[in-house]
């Protein structure tokens, strides 16, 4: 198991730690999920927007953390 350092990406010469690309991707999906709402018609329905907005934008990003980033 190595420990040594959190994963870092390297984007057009400037190292970024790896949890920002998992919240882009997290903050893209969550729209993703807005416009499959929308096509389903269930948008009227997801009440309170807020607090299932911010949970799937949580359920994105860890999921992507996991997803790629997890040791062993």
């Amino acid at each position: 198991m190595d420990l040594c350092c959190d994963p870092v990406l390297n984007l057009w010469g400037a190292y970024w730690p790896a949890w920002v690309a998992c919240l882009v991707g997290g903050v893209v999906l969550t729209i993703v999920c807005h416009y499959l709402f929308m096509l389903a018609r269930l948008g009227p329905h997801v009440r309170p927007r807020v607090i299932v907005y911010q949970a799937l934008l949580l359920l994105w990003t860890c999921g992507l953390w996991l997803l790629l980033y997890r040791n062993g």
